[in-house]
């Protein structure tokens, strides 16, 4: 399933994107800083975890420029899922031009669209939540745009600073539609 704005590709990430998502996942985070091997073996792992975990890749001029990783949290068959959007990066040079907003709205269309297909006992809404450190104003700013529902949560994480998490309820039933069964 390929999604596409502007000149912004999402699709699901596959095996062969594990390289460039690792290459990306260096470039944006502590636990992997400058460690293209490290973030490799890391990426990889989540990889392999699928359905529990699934990536999207954006695709600009053939190029992979960012990606997200979904965690279902719970089981698959919960009758109210619940999923965290636990990794969001983009390459320095395609930031602010849209990407992260584009990779979050369309991949969040196809997770919510696989889970209402993959989860007979899917009774209610997907609650879908983001953790971000309180003072990342540009994280967080990002993520309220989508994650409609504000502020639900709050933690102190592993380094000592405070989180904030917002959530976005998902209908289980389509807009104007049925549920397949």
């Amino acid at each position: 399933m390929e999604f596409a704005m502007s000149e912004i590709v999402v699709r699901r990430a596959e095996e062969s994107d594990l390289a460039a998502i690792a290459k990306i996942n260096a470039e944006n985070f502590a636990g992997n800083r400058a460690d293209e091997n490290a973030a490799l073996e890391w990426v990889s792992a989540l990889f392999r975890a699928n359905p529990a975990y699934q990536y999207f890749v954006a695709v600009k001029d053939d190029e992979i420029v960012g990606y997200i990783g979904w965690q279902l949290h719970g089981g698959l068959l919960r009758p109210e899922p619940v999923i965290e959007l636990e990794q969001l990066a983009i390459r320095k040079v395609s930031q602010s031009q849209g990407v992260g907003s584009t990779l979050m709205r369309e991949s969040t269309v196809a997770i919510a669209t696989w889970m209402r297909e993959n989860n007979p006992r899917l009774e209610g809404d997907i609650m879908a939540v983001v953790w971000a450190y309180t003072d990342n104003l540009g994280a967080l700013t990002v993520y309220a745009r989508d994650f409609n529902d504000g502020a639900m949560g709050f933690r102190i994480q592993y380094d000592g600073k405070s989180e904030s998490m917002l959530r976005l309820r998902i209908p289980g039933t389509p807009p104007g539609g049925s549920r397949p069964v």
